[in-house]
């Protein structure tokens, strides 16, 4: 099962969000369930993060800082760490 993509931009919103916590551009979407096949190596899952089986608000990832976030578009866009 190949996920679905965000687009790099929205016409309502603009550019995706930048993290909150650290102000980096580098994020990427949150997917979340149990893949079909392995993704590693999948040039699909380049830049997606896997969320897990469980289904959190958080919707977008900081690769700088490591940290989940809820996009602006979805709440206030707080930051917060990303569980263990």
């Amino acid at each position: 099962m190949t996920p679905m993509r965000r687009p790099l931009n929205d016409a309502a919103t603009g550019p995706l969000a930048s993290c909150p916590a650290c102000g980096s551009s580098d994020t990427i979407s949150i997917v979340y369930g149990m893949p079909a096949t392995d993704p590693t190596g999948d040039p699909a899952w380049k830049d997606l993060h896997s969320g897990g089986c469980m289904v959190q608000p958080e919707d977008r990832y900081c690769r700088a800082c490591q940290r989940a976030f809820v996009s602006p578009e979805k709440s206030s866009g707080r930051g917060r760490p990303v569980r263990s």
